[in-house]
């Protein structure tokens, strides 16, 4: 989550963040379909606990992004589950961000 703990401050700090897919990133490290529940767990754990930070330092203004971040994740496929193969992963997802977040 440190890409998520780096926009946070740069929102913070007053940049602007810009979300393109005409940028893409190659990761060259494989995980097996076993792996899958701990990267998942590791990386929305990691995202929680980066907004909770924000909200903890007392920059509420944060919440806006937060409440943008859930509607999409309601709303619209994971483009990340979806290279993770078939299944559900909302519930390993919501579970992980909570438990970073310390909820």
């Amino acid at each position: 989550a440190e890409d998520t703990d780096f926009v946070i401050r740069s929102l913070i700090d007053g940049f602007a963040v810009c979300d393109t897919p005409a940028a893409a990133v190659m990761h060259k490290s494989l995980f097996t379909y076993a792996q899958r529940t701990a990267l998942i767990n590791r990386n929305w754990y990691g995202t929680g606990a980066a907004f909770a930070k924000a909200i903890r330092l007392r920059h509420p203004e944060i919440v806006i992004a937060l409440i943008r971040l859930g509607l999409s994740w309601i709303v619209r496929p994971s483009r990340i589950g979806a290279g993770m193969g078939p299944g559900g992963h909302r519930s390993a997802t919501l579970k992980a961000f909570l438990a970073g977040a310390g909820v």
